[in-house]
């Protein structure tokens, strides 16, 4: 044999044991046990479940460490939405009626000149939202009353029907509208002492017969006419053979009938009669002689303010800013408020 043959396969066989050692060796390293050494399909097997079990046990770790990361993440925005919160609620600043900021009082505005709907602002009236202002009596005297408070004034213009009902659920405060302080309503509201007295009396057309009147005998058989649920329309019988005309719901309706001659004549007490003659020229107030005109008891003509039955520490707090109006500054109240009434209410 050539001698350079030779070498070439001792080299070959040298290099080819080199391999089987290292292959020895990996099996070692990755703990294959048995007479394996030679047999490289058991080492590639052992290996690839190596391979196998790293792999998963990379990809174990990678899903810990991502569910670990979506916790904190969660957590993060329960704290920021916890925090938004609170400070959305420490930076709440809008007045109720339970924290004390506000006094609601609750008119028709529909009622000259205890109250009346204007539809521009000046110094006097109150702003009622999207339906105007209002003013009148009741307004300044719970302006008055709202200031010796400490409280801001909200008018809420409603229906004189709707008056009680919103004062038991709690929609308004108080009820200043030339409201009457009567048994009846005693039952589902407090009052406080009058804050007006007047006595009744009758409006009619100046070219009536009926404007020299001055006794109830003398209108004997006329057409007259009073405001729905209230003394105005229950003293009418006391008319001899009066025709009792069907009450309407607002004075304004009152007094467009008696100028329209549907009716001789409207009930009324003195400030809204004086206030219904000085805006309307055509109209005639007439005042019954002493003793010959409505027979009612004095407190049924005087008017107070109502507030829910049982709120006791509201009722002493708006009696003792009443108190603090004396009477000079009630009548003027009422002059000034008289000779601002427009002519269309």
């Amino acid at each position: 044999m050539h001698q350079s043959t030779m070498w070439s396969r001792q080299t070959k066989k040298h290099t080819k044991g080199n391999h089987r050692r290292k292959n020895c060796l990996a099996k070692q390293i990755l703990g294959v046990t048995g007479n394996t050494c030679g047999t490289p399909s058991i080492l590639k097997r052992s290996y690839e479940t190596h391979s196998f079990k790293t792999r998963e046990s990379r990809a174990n770790s990678t899903t810990f460490v991502y569910i670990q990361r979506k916790e904190e993440t969660k957590m993060k925005k329960l704290m920021t939405l916890v925090l938004t919160v609170a400070m959305l609620a420490g930076c709440s600043s809008t007045p109720t009626t339970e924290e004390g900021n506000t006094l609601t009082v609750g008119m028709e505005c529909n009622y000259a000149p205890f109250n009346w709907t204007d539809v521009t602002a000046n110094d006097d009236n109150v702003s009622i939202g999207s339906v105007g202002y209002c003013d009148g009596y009741d307004v300044q005297i719970a302006k008055h009353v709202a200031d010796a408070m400490g409280r801001e004034l909200v008018i809420s213009k409603m229906d004189w029907d709707a008056l009680e009902p919103s004062l038991s659920s709690g929609n308004i405060d108080a009820i200043i509208a030339g409201m009457t302080d009567t048994e009846e309503r005693r039952q589902n509201a407090d009052f406080t002492t009058p804050y007006y007295q007047s006595e009744m009396v009758m409006i009619v057309r100046k070219d009536s017969n009926f404007v020299n009147a001055k006794t109830l005998a003398e209108f004997d058989g006329a057409k007259i006419q009073g405001q729905m649920n209230t003394m105005y329309d229950t003293v009418i019988d006391q008319i001899p053979n009066v025709q009792h005309q069907t009450p309407l719901e607002n004075y304004p309706y009152l007094i467009a009938s008696l100028n329209s001659g549907e009716v001789d004549g409207i009930t009324a007490e003195t400030p809204v009669g004086l206030g219904a003659v000085a805006a309307h020229p055509d109209l005639a107030l007439v005042v019954f002689n002493e003793g010959e005109g409505f027979q009612i008891d004095i407190s049924d003509t005087a008017v107070s303010i109502a507030v829910k039955k049982g709120n006791s520490e509201l009722l002493d707090a708006i009696q003792k800013a009443l108190d603090g109006i004396n009477e000079d500054t009630r009548a003027q109240l009422m002059e000034e408020s008289t000779s601002r009434q427009p002519a269309n209410v």
